[in-house]
């Protein structure tokens, strides 16, 4: 299980897209709101999984709730993905979102709803399979009211080529433009206006889903069972 995060953390997420001229006026800023470093700096890859149709882009695409997407998290090193990477499952819905780290080879019994449940066994006989991998530098903020920040910086998408239990082959990497502020709140406290004070864009950000729109070119893993 990841230390960041227990089995279930149902949160509100707030994101704002980054210009790489902004990332030290951003810095100063949480110093003003009394923000204290929590963590070193971080890499970070996360592989993220998907249907055949793609259902699961799809659904973010459009805003659908509730909607889901599950991944493989791991930090620092990239082979972990292969071994003791974090799987977890994010859900979106009206009132918030919810992370669940699991154990990649069965869930607690009741630690999801049905239709997670699904998905798991969906991810265990190979129906999802990884499609897209997305590597960044995180940094990690928080305040004494529970809010915490992260700066994501350096961020890196690759459409899978080939990954199984023994290996694992990405496309050249394609890079993101600017970087991106995100605040982690409980559900009731999201302050909207948190960086009105700052020249940012509140925005709907996916990685995931920027990672398949910006590699399309690139094509990716043909699908078939495992």
């Amino acid at each position: 299980m990841s230390e960041h995060a227990p089995i279930a953390e149902i949160r509100s997420e707030l994101k704002w897209r980054l210009d790489p001229s902004l990332r030290h006026p951003v810095m100063s800023y949480l110093q003003q709101q009394a923000f204290n470093s929590l963590y070193k700096t971080r890499t970070i890859f996360s592989l993220y999984y998907d249907y055949p149709d793609f259902r699961l882009f799809t659904a973010g695409e459009e805003g659908i709730v509730p909607r889901s997407k599950l991944r493989i998290r791991a930090y620092h090193d990239q082979a972990e993905l292969l071994t003791s990477g974090q799987l977890e499952i994010k859900t979106t819905g009206e009132s918030g979102r919810t992370k669940y780290s699991l154990s990649r080879e069965q869930p607690a019994s009741g630690q999801l709803p049905a239709y997670l449940v699904r998905m798991f066994r969906d991810y265990q006989s190979g129906v999802l399979r990884p499609v897209s991998l997305v590597r960044y530098q995180r940094r990690y903020f928080a305040n004494a009211q529970g809010y915490r920040a992260t700066v994501d910086t350096d961020i890196q998408y690759c459409r899978v080529l080939h990954f199984d239990d023994r290996r694992q082959v990405f496309a050249t990497p394609v890079a993101e433009h600017g970087g991106v502020l995100e605040l982690k709140t409980p559900v009731e406290r999201a302050p909207l206006d948190f960086a009105d004070a700052l020249p940012l864009t509140r925005m709907r950000f996916s990685k995931y889903n920027e990672s398949i729109i910006k590699t399309e070119a690139i094509g990716g893993l043909a699908f078939s069972r495992r």
